[in-house]
């Protein structure tokens, strides 16, 4: 994944992409992930800015990986499996305070995952990464 340099994502990692942020996939060999967009200002009017801190630091120029410890990732892939549904027919019809409760129990769990390193592979000049409309939070799973 190339993201203000190239990361690579393994099992057990979420991705962080802030609105307008360029970004591609270089490889995505048997790739496995789900894809959460979201309006961040939509959600830090209600949530507060504290679950948020982890899309301003990517945006300040840290990892945009965040790696779950494995002991975690039941749960956050339970929390990814559950909002999916609330946004599904019939139950797209519930109240959005269940989509923003799962969205903070993510986010917070998301904000105690330990960040990698530096990026470890050089930067690509293929092709351009795109930009995405929203920010949103990608998952690799096993």
């Amino acid at each position: 994944m190339e993201q203000r340099g190239c990361w690579t994502v393994g099992p057990g990692d979420v991705l962080l992409i802030p609105a307008g942020e360029p970004h591609r996939f270089l490889q995505a060999d048997a790739l496995e992930a789900w894809c959460l967009g979201l309006c961040v200002p939509c959600f830090a009017a209600e949530a507060g800015a504290t679950f948020l801190d982890p899309f301003d630091r990517v945006r300040a120029g840290a990892s945009p990986v965040f790696h779950i410890p494995e002991d975690r990732r039941t749960f956050v892939e339970t929390l990814f499996r559950e909002l999916h549904q609330a946004s599904l027919p019939p139950r797209s019809s519930e109240p959005l305070a269940v989509q923003r409760s799962l969205l903070t129990l993510l986010l917070h769990e998301i904000s105690f995952a330990p960040p990698p390193g530096p990026p470890p592979c050089p930067r690509a000049a293929e092709s351009s990464p795109t930009a995405s409309a929203s920010s949103s939070a990608t998952a690799s799973v096993p």
